[in-house]
């Protein structure tokens, strides 16, 4: 829950330049029996702007932070490529919509994502967790603020507590 901003601004004070902005479409794909989410694994076909990235992630290796093993390539065409995911016998399990902003300052990445029903959120990556908690705090952060969720569990998470405010 980050105000955009105050982010940009900050941003621009460290010296970070902005690379991309406009709508991310992203698919999440798994077997029908779902071995790839039970193994805490994940493909995902991603579209932002003119860009299409094939994407896989292992598990994740920490409790704070996502660390994960990735591998990514790009792809000529988003619905081509879905088309051969399918053909293959993988599912479609979750599709996200959002609009970003991406930030770069050295080898440190920042994301901002603003997706419906859910309050802007600010995603850091970096090489290292030092590096990250650095510029969590740089931002004005604590790690106590910080959530290491999916966007398909954030997604629960704000729809859970929106329906326990209606009661």
């Amino acid at each position: 829950d980050v105000n955009p901003k105050d982010i940009q601004k900050k941003l621009k004070v460290l010296g970070a330049k902005k690379f991309f902005s406009g709508h991310v479409k992203a698919s999440y794909y798994d077997y029908p029996d779902g071995r790839l989410t039970k193994a805490d694994k994940m493909l995902r076909l991603r579209k932002a702007g003119d860009r299409n990235e094939l994407n896989f992630k292992g598990p994740n290796l920490s409790s704070i932070f996502k660390t994960r093993e990735e591998t990514e390539i790009l792809v000529d065409n988003f619905y081509s490529t879905s088309k051969i995911l399918g053909s293959l016998g993988l599912k479609k399990n979750f599709e996200s919509k959002k609009e970003r902003e991406c930030y770069r300052l050295g080898s440190v990445k920042f994301d901002m994502d603003t997706l419906p029903g859910i309050p802007t959120l600010l995603e850091i990556e970096a090489p290292t967790e030092k590096q990250v908690k650095e510029y969590v705090e740089k931002l004005g952060f604590t790690m106590k603020q910080t959530t290491n969720m999916t966007v398909y569990q954030l997604e629960g998470y704000y729809k859970n507590k929106a329906r326990n405010k209606s009661k």
